[in-house]
Protein backbone atom coordinates (compact mmCIF):
# COMPACT_ATOMS: atom_id res chain seq x y z
CA UNK A 1 0.00 0.00 0.00
CA UNK A 2 2.95 2.32 0.68
CA UNK A 3 4.01 2.42 -3.01
CA UNK A 4 0.42 3.03 -4.10
CA UNK A 5 0.01 5.91 -1.61
CA UNK A 6 3.24 7.58 -2.72
CA UNK A 7 2.29 7.31 -6.39
CA UNK A 8 -1.10 8.81 -5.54
CA UNK A 9 0.65 11.79 -3.99
CA UNK A 10 2.83 12.14 -7.08
CA UNK A 11 -0.34 12.49 -9.13
CA UNK A 12 -1.00 15.86 -7.47
CA UNK A 13 2.30 17.12 -8.89
CA UNK A 14 2.13 15.63 -12.38
CA UNK A 15 -1.57 15.30 -13.25
CA UNK A 16 -1.71 18.74 -14.86
CA UNK A 17 1.73 18.35 -16.42
CA UNK A 18 2.32 17.50 -20.03
CA UNK A 19 3.10 13.87 -20.89
CA UNK A 20 6.63 15.03 -21.65
CA UNK A 21 7.18 16.22 -18.08
CA UNK A 22 6.12 12.87 -16.65
CA UNK A 23 8.32 11.09 -19.19
CA UNK A 24 11.23 13.28 -18.13
CA UNK A 25 10.68 12.18 -14.53
CA UNK A 26 11.46 8.60 -15.62
CA UNK A 27 14.33 9.52 -17.94
CA UNK A 28 17.97 9.12 -17.16
CA UNK A 29 20.28 6.54 -15.75
CA UNK A 30 19.95 3.26 -17.61
CA UNK A 31 16.49 4.11 -18.98
CA UNK A 32 16.40 5.44 -22.53
CA UNK A 33 13.70 7.80 -23.80
CA UNK A 34 11.49 4.97 -25.09
CA UNK A 35 11.50 3.18 -21.73
CA UNK A 36 10.89 6.43 -19.87
CA UNK A 37 7.87 7.18 -22.05
CA UNK A 38 6.38 3.71 -21.50
CA UNK A 39 6.89 3.87 -17.73
CA UNK A 40 5.28 7.32 -17.68
CA UNK A 41 2.32 5.93 -19.63
CA UNK A 42 2.08 2.97 -17.23
CA UNK A 43 1.89 5.38 -14.31
CA UNK A 44 -0.75 7.46 -16.07
CA UNK A 45 -2.81 4.29 -16.60
CA UNK A 46 -2.51 3.48 -12.90
CA UNK A 47 -3.70 7.00 -12.05
CA UNK A 48 -6.63 6.46 -14.43
CA UNK A 49 -7.62 3.41 -12.33
CA UNK A 50 -6.44 0.92 -14.98
CA UNK A 51 -3.90 -1.11 -12.94
CA UNK A 52 -4.05 -4.22 -15.15
CA UNK A 53 -3.19 -2.20 -18.25
CA UNK A 54 -0.48 -0.37 -16.29
CA UNK A 55 1.14 -3.63 -15.15
CA UNK A 56 1.02 -5.15 -18.62
CA UNK A 57 2.78 -2.10 -20.01
CA UNK A 58 5.40 -1.87 -17.24
CA UNK A 59 6.38 -5.52 -16.67
CA UNK A 60 8.00 -6.24 -20.06
CA UNK A 61 9.76 -2.87 -19.97
CA UNK A 62 11.25 -3.72 -16.58
CA UNK A 63 12.56 -6.93 -18.11
CA UNK A 64 14.08 -4.90 -20.96
CA UNK A 65 15.67 -2.50 -18.47
CA UNK A 66 17.18 -5.44 -16.56
CA UNK A 67 18.55 -6.88 -19.83
CA UNK A 68 19.97 -3.47 -20.75
CA UNK A 69 21.62 -3.23 -17.32
CA UNK A 70 23.08 -6.72 -17.71
CA UNK A 71 24.58 -5.74 -21.06
CA UNK A 72 26.01 -2.51 -19.64
CA UNK A 73 27.81 -4.31 -16.82
CA UNK A 74 29.19 -6.98 -19.15
CA UNK A 75 26.83 -9.90 -18.59
CA UNK A 76 26.22 -11.70 -21.91
CA UNK A 77 22.63 -11.33 -23.09
CA UNK A 78 22.72 -13.56 -26.17
CA UNK A 79 20.23 -16.05 -24.74
CA UNK A 80 16.45 -15.80 -24.99
CA UNK A 81 14.94 -13.44 -22.39
CA UNK A 82 14.68 -15.04 -18.96
CA UNK A 83 14.37 -12.45 -16.22
CA UNK A 84 15.40 -14.79 -13.43
CA UNK A 85 18.72 -15.60 -15.14
CA UNK A 86 19.63 -11.97 -15.75
CA UNK A 87 18.48 -10.84 -12.33
CA UNK A 88 20.44 -13.62 -10.66
CA UNK A 89 23.51 -12.72 -12.74
CA UNK A 90 23.22 -9.12 -11.51
CA UNK A 91 23.93 -10.22 -7.92
CA UNK A 92 26.73 -7.96 -6.71
CA UNK A 93 26.20 -5.38 -9.47
CA UNK A 94 23.29 -3.50 -7.87
CA UNK A 95 23.97 -0.81 -5.27
CA UNK A 96 23.00 -3.04 -2.32
CA UNK A 97 22.22 -6.74 -1.81
CA UNK A 98 18.81 -5.75 -0.42
CA UNK A 99 17.84 -4.10 -3.73
CA UNK A 100 18.84 -7.24 -5.57
CA UNK A 101 16.75 -9.34 -3.18
CA UNK A 102 13.81 -6.94 -3.55
CA UNK A 103 13.84 -7.13 -7.36
CA UNK A 104 14.23 -10.93 -7.29
CA UNK A 105 11.30 -11.31 -4.88
CA UNK A 106 9.14 -8.82 -6.71
CA UNK A 107 9.75 -10.15 -10.20
CA UNK A 108 10.75 -13.82 -10.24
CA UNK A 109 11.04 -15.56 -6.86
CA UNK A 110 8.42 -18.33 -6.51
CA UNK A 111 8.01 -17.40 -2.83
CA UNK A 112 7.65 -13.68 -3.64
CA UNK A 113 5.25 -11.67 -5.80
CA UNK A 114 6.87 -13.00 -9.04
CA UNK A 115 5.13 -10.28 -11.02
CA UNK A 116 7.17 -10.95 -14.17
CA UNK A 117 5.51 -14.32 -14.67
CA UNK A 118 2.17 -13.42 -13.12
CA UNK A 119 1.70 -10.48 -15.46
CA UNK A 120 3.45 -11.81 -18.56
CA UNK A 121 1.51 -15.08 -18.52
CA UNK A 122 -1.80 -13.59 -17.31
CA UNK A 123 -1.90 -15.93 -14.31
CA UNK A 124 -4.46 -13.67 -12.65
CA UNK A 125 -7.59 -12.31 -14.21
CA UNK A 126 -6.60 -8.78 -13.17
CA UNK A 127 -3.50 -7.18 -11.75
CA UNK A 128 -4.16 -5.22 -8.56
CA UNK A 129 -3.37 -1.55 -8.15
CA UNK A 130 -0.86 -2.50 -5.44
CA UNK A 131 1.04 -4.81 -7.80
CA UNK A 132 0.98 -2.21 -10.60
CA UNK A 133 2.34 0.33 -8.10
CA UNK A 134 5.15 -2.06 -7.13
CA UNK A 135 6.12 -2.42 -10.79
CA UNK A 136 6.21 1.38 -11.09
CA UNK A 137 8.30 1.48 -7.92
CA UNK A 138 10.78 -0.94 -9.51
CA UNK A 139 10.89 1.30 -12.60
CA UNK A 140 11.65 4.30 -10.36
CA UNK A 141 14.53 2.38 -8.79
CA UNK A 142 15.90 1.38 -12.22
CA UNK A 143 15.60 5.01 -13.32
CA UNK A 144 18.06 5.97 -10.60
CA UNK A 145 20.75 3.50 -11.68
CA UNK A 146 23.85 4.55 -13.53
CA UNK A 147 26.63 2.22 -14.58
CA UNK A 148 30.04 3.07 -13.18
CA UNK A 149 33.41 1.30 -13.05
CA UNK A 150 33.82 -0.65 -9.84
CA UNK A 151 36.96 -1.45 -7.90
CA UNK A 152 39.23 -3.15 -10.45
CA UNK A 153 41.31 -4.80 -7.73
CA UNK A 154 38.22 -6.47 -6.29
CA UNK A 155 36.67 -7.86 -9.45
CA UNK A 156 39.16 -7.47 -12.30
CA UNK A 157 39.92 -4.77 -14.81
CA UNK A 158 37.09 -3.60 -17.02
CA UNK A 159 34.22 -4.59 -14.74
CA UNK A 160 31.26 -2.33 -14.11
CA UNK A 161 28.47 -2.11 -11.58
CA UNK A 162 25.32 -0.13 -11.08
CA UNK A 163 25.14 2.74 -8.68
CA UNK A 164 22.28 4.91 -7.49
CA UNK A 165 22.40 8.58 -8.33
CA UNK A 166 23.25 10.88 -5.48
Amino acid sequence: MFALNILGRMKERYVSSSPGELTAAFGGGILDDALAERFARALALLWDDLPDESAHLAAPRIERAVRDLAALVGIPIINEPRGDVFLDALRGFLPTPSWHAYLMSLLVDPLGRKLRNTVAHSLRERTSAQDAALLTHAACFLRNLVVVPIDAERVGVGRYGASCRP
